[in-house]
């Protein structure tokens, strides 16, 4: 575990945590495919989809805002960066992540 990791363990274990509040994360992992990166927050995991991710960037006025849309994860956020992000649900015990079930295949149904 690393000093950044038990000090934020430490705080935010202290008191819990609130829907609503701004914490530090840890970024574990980012995947381009699903469009998900994966956070460490004090003792707990979570995963924070792209389409609740919001940006804040220098003003461009020879770029507009749409054309500086954030399509994939990885080309802001890499492993072990440490950014602030806004609870929107709250756990009492570490959530478990689940994966998306894929519809059957339809190459082996019958015609």
């Amino acid at each position: 575990m690393t000093d950044f990791q038990r000090e934020a363990e430490e705080r935010l274990t202290a008191e819990p945590l609130v829907q609503g509040q701004v914490v530090e994360a840890l970024v574990t992992g980012v995947d381009d495919t699903e469009k998900m990166v994966t956070l460490q927050i004090g003792n707990q995991k979570a995963r924070l989809p792209l389409r609740e991710m919001t940006w804040a960037r220098k003003p461009n006025h020879k770029v507009p805002y749409y054309a500086a849309k954030v399509t994939k994860p990885s080309t802001v956020l890499k492993k072990h960066d440490v950014i602030l992000v806004r609870l929107l649900k709250t756990f009492r015990e570490t959530p478990k992540v689940q994966k998306r079930k894929r519809p059957p295949s339809r190459r082996n149904k019958d015609r």
